[in-house]
């Protein structure tokens, strides 16, 4: 099994795992904007589940985490929004809060395993 094979495996054994560290560092204020920032795009990645085949029990459940997190964490998008920061920072940050408002929209819809 090659190095991207197992890591895939890894991620997969323990997606729920991965979430959790991956929304404490999106929702931490004490974290650097970009990280965080970072962290939020990786939830939407995992909120969306997968695209090449269809989603597993895991994938829902994870899914579903990872929409909560995004949840939680969109506060942050909004403060960065209507902050002074980089023109590129705000812009990134309503870019994220989009995409969320879109996967928070069609939540529900991942296509289950048959």
């Amino acid at each position: 099994m090659g190095l991207n094979a197992q890591i895939k495996a890894a991620l997969r054994a323990d997606r729920l795992g991965v979430i959790k560290a991956i929304s404490k560092v999106a929702s931490d204020p004490k974290a650097a904007t970009r990280e965080r920032l970072k962290a939020m795009e990786l939830l939407m990645y995992l909120a969306t589940g997968p695209s090449d085949r269809p989603a597993e029990d895991v994938d829902v459940i994870a899914a579903r985490e990872a929409r909560s997190a995004l949840s939680n964490a969109s506060a942050f998008l909004e403060e960065i929004i209507k902050s002074r920061r980089s023109g590129r920072v705000r812009m990134w940050a309503t870019g994220l809060a989009r995409r969320i408002d879109g996967i928070q929209r069609t939540s529900g819809r991942i296509r289950p395993l048959d």
